[in-house]
């Protein structure tokens, strides 16, 4: 391997990143050697995709690659770690919720490489405009996940895992919830006999605003505003609705106290 350069992949997994992971790192010219995956079909699919092989169980994972990059379900890269074998060069978790430190004895050199963002296999991601956020256990290794990570994204930021997982709380918060407070909308607007593509203009224009500012400063509404008449009418239109209401409650209430009403 050159100097800070990773030439050769194997990814556990074979999911939404996983796949959009293995995918773009092979168009860039990066060997992905094996992946593995709970279901084997997927990991057959993911590996004629990008002219890999495929491990049929975690203990004949070669060893001979460059990066093991485990790319899985928070809950199963525990277990997944008891069964690697012994002598991989460096392997990362991908994960925004787990330390880095879950990996300590499975390589001597461990990291995370997390891309902060949503993927869906049948999306297009441009990875030159999604964040990367890593971390590693020694000096050398850090710059070869920095050398990696910037052949992939504009965006590349050094983060411990405690940094990163307020990071990923955010990022629930900012893509999770704000999405659940469109499917609350979308009913709404469904149960007036009102199509939802009327409020897209207004939801487009909010995240255009977005400069990196705290997004408070563009808070508008009745809650600013403190006007607590309009704010019990809405209450009164959404009785019935009791869990819709509560939330609507809530909501006002963090924006009334924040606005210092």
């Amino acid at each position: 391997m050159e100097h800070n350069k990773i030439e050769s992949v194997s990814i556990i997994g074979a999911g939404n990143v996983a796949s959009h992971l293995a995918l773009e790192l092979f168009s860039l010219g990066v060997k992905i050697s094996e992946i593995w995956s709970w279901h084997l079909t997927n990991a057959e699919e993911l590996a004629r995709k990008t002219n890999a092989s495929t491990c049929i169980t975690l203990p004949e994972l070669k060893t001979d690659v460059d990066l093991v990059i485990i790319a899985i379900k928070d809950d199963s890269v525990s277990a997944m770690i008891n069964q690697l074998p012994k002598g991989v060069k460096a392997i990362v978790h991908t994960s925004g919720g787990l330390n880095m430190d879950i990996l300590s004895g499975a390589s001597s050199n461990i990291g995370v490489f997390y891309p902060l963002q949503s993927f869906k296999k049948d999306e297009e991601i441009d990875w030159l405009t999604v964040p990367i956020c890593i971390e590693a256990n020694n000096d050398e290794f850090s710059k070869q996940l920095r050398f990696l990570a910037g052949e992939l994204s504009k965006t590349v930021q050094f983060v411990s895992s405690k940094q990163r997982k307020k990071i990923h709380i955010a990022a629930v918060i900012a893509n999770n919830f704000t999405n659940y407070l469109y499917s609350v909308a979308h009913d709404i607007a469904v149960e007036a006999d009102v199509p939802f593509n009327l409020l897209l203009p207004l939801i487009k224009q909010s995240t255009s605003k977005l400069n990196g500012d705290d997004p408070f400063i563009f808070q508008t509404g009745p809650a600013k505003r403190n006007d607590l008449k309009l704010i019990n009418d809405h209450l009164e239109i959404l009785k019935g609705h009791e869990e819709t209401a509560e939330l609507y409650k809530y909501l006002s209430d963090m924006i009334i106290k924040k606005t210092g009403n």
